[in-house]
């Protein structure tokens, strides 16, 4: 707990589907559609969400093609991602307009949720939710249904927009720090590649 054995009155137990204006389940636009590909829109698939907070760098794009194949499947920045099919567990915020595929949930926060809080709780969840994807069944899967009834302890509106405005500069901060190390990984490699071709 987040106090001293005693939870304050103040602080409720929620439900993810109480705290989010929608969740979202993913989608894969049809692959046999080349056109769907290629674009600049992130296409979030769970090795994209390794070792990261945010998701700055997808191995595949869609295009806008791909993107209209699924409207309601678009999630706005600072999203949070969980995956929950076979590796269970993983989070992770949208650092730009994305999709994913099926095997993620993402929650899309209510105005006054703050997506950083949900995102640092999601975090500490990870053995409760491979528990709640097993089962028994041989494939860990949360289906979105399930996904919505997982609680969520939340704390009152005045301690929500405190931390909110506390940690929302480190979290920007955090995106930002990834983008310029995607930037310069890349100029690595086209200063190695120039080299190695002299």
């Amino acid at each position: 707990m987040p106090f001293d054995g005693s939870q304050p009155s103040s602080w409720k137990e929620m439900t993810v589907d109480d705290i989010a204006s929608d969740v979202i389940c993913g989608k894969t636009p049809p692959t046999a559609d080349p056109q769907n590909y290629g674009g600049t829109i992130p296409f979030i698939t769970i090795p994209d969400m390794h070792g990261s907070v945010y998701t700055t760098s997808t191995a595949r794009f869609l295009s806008e093609k791909g993107a209209s194949t699924q409207p309601g499947k678009m999630l706005p920045a600072n999203s949070v991602c969980v995956s929950c099919i076979a590796s269970v567990g993983l989070v992770c915020l949208t650092a730009e307009p994305s999709q994913t595929n099926q095997q993620i949930n993402s929650i899309i926060c209510k105005d006054q949720i703050s997506p950083f809080y949900v995102y640092t709780k999601m975090t500490t969840l990870n053995e409760y939710l491979k528990q709640l994807g097993a089962g028994g069944s041989t494939t860990l899967n949360i289906n979105k249904t399930l996904f919505g009834q997982i609680p969520i302890l939340l704390p009152d509106e005045a301690s929500m927009k405190e931390y909110h405005n506390k940690v929302e500069p480190l979290f920007s901060s955090i995106r930002e720090n990834q983008y310029e190390i995607q930037h310069l990984e890349s100029l690595k490699r086209l200063l190695l590649s120039q080299i190695s071709s002299r």
